[in-house]
């Protein structure tokens, strides 16, 4: 998906030509000069039809609403059918938020849920480095999944029945503070003087071996406090919120990056034309809140007991309640 790819979608939707954009959508009156922490703006009245037709559209790499503010943002006063020369709003995509607005980082959502609710981001698994040119941060994350993986296949051995076995595709911090508690135990005892002789035995001194590695590991992601002089007098849970604090931080550098915004379309509200069509936005600073990465909730919806959680990973990528995690 380029800038070109975006214009043949508007030009698509409008055979007759281009619908030129109406209303006056400066930083001030959008996302408030950038300087706000979250809020929303209107689709003024006579850009709503145009908006909701293009708003519509959806491609494999690009969700609802992309073209849509692509199209806000570069269409004022337009005529032709050529590719706006000055452009406001610029695509990104990939690992990089989806949208650059005003030179401000926008990744641009369409889901029902508030911000206070978990959301989909995007992939947490990084790449390897058979790419010389990956980028450092995704080099990062694939080192934190391998991690993950060893804590897991830890807990799995000692402590799990096959049908309850913890995996890298589906969980949250109670299944990551059970495996980091795992991983305490084991290091713990194998350090423990009295258990010295036990090192002897091969297959002991190799799992020996192997925690030495989990804790260089540790220190190569920049997580020190993880490592067995730190780490274990924490516990799991520490160990389990700091792993995902990490990873959050690196999956938002890049997507919206620090100071970015996260643009929400929510669908409830494009079924027509009318007062309700807004743009929610909230801004991505500061550290992950450690709190708010451990919350556990047990609610009950329509009658059926559920959970609450304000992060958990499925599929490969990271759900997070913006709101909570970024306060």
């Amino acid at each position: 998906m380029s800038n070109q790819n975006l214009h043949s979608l508007v030009k698509g939707a409008f055979p007759r030509g281009i619908v030129s954009v109406k209303g006056n959508y400066t930083s001030q009156n959008t996302f408030k000069k950038f300087g706000s922490k979250e809020g929303s703006f209107k689709i003024q009245k006579e850009d709503q039809k145009a908006f909701l037709k293009l708003y519509k559209i959806q491609e494999a790499a690009m969700g609802k609403g992309e073209v849509a503010l692509f199209w806000l943002f570069n269409y004022k006063d337009y005529s032709g059918n050529q590719m706006p020369q000055k452009l406001r709003a610029v695509h990104q995509g990939g690992a990089n938020a989806d949208l650059l607005i005003d030179k401000k980082d926008v990744e641009v959502k369409a889901y029902e849920k508030s911000f206070d609710q978990a959301s989909k981001l995007g992939q947490f698994t990084g790449r390897d480095s058979d790419n010389p040119g990956t980028p450092p941060d995704e080099l990062m994350k694939a080192k934190i999944v391998k991690l993950i993986q060893a804590l897991f296949l830890i807990d799995n051995a000692l402590n799990k029945k096959p049908e309850v076995m913890s995996d890298i595709r589906k969980f949250d911090i109670r299944q990551l503070t059970e495996a980091a508690g795992a991983m305490c135990d084991v290091r713990s005892a194998l350090q423990d003087e009295k258990n010295k002789a036990l090192r002897k035995i091969k297959l002991f001194q190799t799992l020996y071996e192997r925690l030495d590695g989990l804790d260089a590991m540790f220190k190569e992601v920049n997580l020190k406090e993880c490592t067995f002089f730190e780490g274990d007098k924490a516990g799991g849970e520490k160990i389990a919120a700091l792993i995902i604090q990490r990873i959050i931080e690196l999956v938002t550098n890049s997507k919206p990056k620090q100071g970015g915004f996260v643009a929400n379309l929510n669908p409830k509200k494009y079924n027509s034309v009318g007062e309700s069509m807004v743009v929610d936005y909230y801004r991505i600073e500061g550290k992950p809140n450690l709190d708010a990465i451990k919350v556990i909730t047990k609610a009950a919806k329509n009658g059926q007991a559920g959970t609450i959680r304000k992060v958990y990973f499925q599929d490969q990528n990271l759900f997070l309640a913006f709101k909570d995690v970024f306060p």
